[in-house]
């Protein structure tokens, strides 16, 4: 009896945390395409063309051609990113206080909860870099160290930053704006289904939907 009665208080537990991992499957392919949008925007804006791609953002000048389009270009993908995980964040945060902090998410409240999450950007940039640099490789080129070098900070100075505040946005979500019913099901599901997403992205469907060429 006891045995039947764990599995049954497991299974909507279970059911929650398929629903996530398939709610977040097309998180990467969006998070990145909004990513790029950023840096196309200021590129735009400064009277470059652009081409996008399924992982970069090309800036196209009228007359030389492809080319980076400069600091500000750079920093319009960061800042795409960071804004809508504000946006999310702070969407989330007026729904708990409404409704409770223990009340079920709804919809909406998932909605927000993949917004804000868009800072677990930073926090995955870095993790990749260590583990580069870990093997012996160099901790790359980011937006980030491009915008830091050309401040004239450190090269890694804003990625440790803006991850350090990303891991506090996705602990607050998880341990304060979640409620405990929802925190091993978002946990478990959401890296879950960004991971399948990311690889899916990037290995297959990134390529066949928006290819490189410019």
């Amino acid at each position: 009896m006891e045995a039947a009665d764990a599995v049954g208080s497991a299974s909507p537990a279970l059911r929650l945390t398929l629903r996530v991992a398939l709610g977040f499957l097309p998180l990467p392919a969006i998070g990145t395409y909004l990513h790029e949008l950023g840096h196309a925007a200021v590129a735009k804006a400064q009277g470059y063309g652009v081409w996008i791609d399924y992982r970069s953002m090309t800036a196209l000048h009228p007359e030389e051609g492809p080319m980076g389009g400069g600091p500000l270009v750079t920093l319009g993908g960061p800042l795409s990113t960071l804004l809508t995980g504000t946006l999310g964040l702070l969407w989330l945060i007026r729904q708990r206080r409404r409704v409770g902090r223990d009340a079920p998410l709804g919809a909406r409240g998932w909605i927000a909860v993949a917004l804000a999450l868009f800072w677990s950007r930073q926090v995955w940039n870095v993790a990749r870099s260590v583990w580069r640099v870990l093997r012996g490789g160099d901790f790359g080129r980011s937006d980030e160290v491009k915008i830091a070098e050309h401040l004239g900070l450190p090269g890694e100075s804003i990625s440790f930053t803006t991850a350090a505040l990303g891991l506090a946005v996705c602990l607050a979500v998880l341990l304060w704006l979640v409620p405990r019913q929802a925190r091993r099901p978002l946990l478990v599901g959401g890296l879950v289904g960004s991971l399948a997403g990311y690889g899916l992205w990037y290995r297959w469907l990134g390529p066949l939907v928006l290819p490189p060429g410019a």
